[in-house]
């Protein structure tokens, strides 16, 4: 592997068990495959110039890397598409390995093996940089305090915990109470039907002039008088 220095005595090695392999290009071998991890940094992926290359397509081309550090060796995924898995566990942060653990570079199934043997590791003089925790926060260090027992306040009053079974009915839709009933309303008449303006300026009796009165009466005795006088004539006659 290229990068610093090798270790005289390796601590470390890895075995790919299922994907064809190598430490350059131009090699290709056949699983299972054994690499010595000798160096502090060791880039595991597709590409040609990984430290581990891997040659299978749902491999990213920069995968991980194993980071060795005194006597401690640790993973760390390199946003790879397919995730690097610990023993079953995503790797989501810098974590610690060692002998018997199973790694997968997404498909690709690996073990850690110690070359020397030995059980106990020896203490790392050289320990990682310190990282954020991700992942869900501590459990208390009392496992009997929970949420469900809060920690009672001062002042001599305390707090009771009401247990609740939580089940199928709990979530089941509440029905909405009964509307008030309306009262009646009152019947109302119908109210008459409103005559049209124009019609009832038609059927309403208009005044007679007064200067059509005089004249009326005027030509009445007009042709009284006409009468009386046609007669008299005849009568003369």
């Amino acid at each position: 592997m290229s990068g610093a220095a090798e270790r005289a005595a390796p601590m470390y090695r890895i075995t790919v068990e299922d994907a064809v392999s190598g430490e350059a290009a131009a090699e290709r071998r056949e699983p299972p495959a054994t690499y010595h991890i000798t160096q502090r940094e060791t880039v595991v992926g597709r590409a040609p110039h990984a430290d581990l290359r891997l040659d299978e397509p749902f491999v990213s081309r920069r995968h991980a890397r194993l980071l060795l550090r005194g006597a401690r060796l640790h993973l760390e995924d390199l946003e790879s598409t397919n995730f690097t898995w610990l023993n079953g566990d995503r790797v989501e942060t810098r974590m610690g390995v060692g002998p018997g653990d199973r790694v997968a570079f997404g498909p690709v199934h690996c073990r850690i093996e110690s070359p020397s043997g030995a059980g106990a590791l020896p203490e790392d003089p050289d320990p990682p940089e310190p990282e954020s925790p991700v992942g869900p926060p501590e459990s208390p260090a009392d496992p009997s305090q929970s949420l469900a027992d809060p920690p009672q306040p001062a002042g001599g009053s305390a707090w009771t915990a009401v247990p609740r079974d939580f089940g199928d009915d709990d979530f089941a839709a509440v029905p909405a109470p009964p509307a008030p009933e309306a009262e009646p309303a009152p019947e109302l008449e119908p109210a008459p039907a409103a005559e049209p303006e124009a019609h009832r300026e038609a059927s309403a009796p208009k005044p007679v002039p007064r200067s059509i009165v005089i004249a009326v009466a005027f030509g009445l005795v007009l042709v009284t008088a006409l009468l009386m006088f046609v007669l008299a004539w005849v009568l003369l006659r």
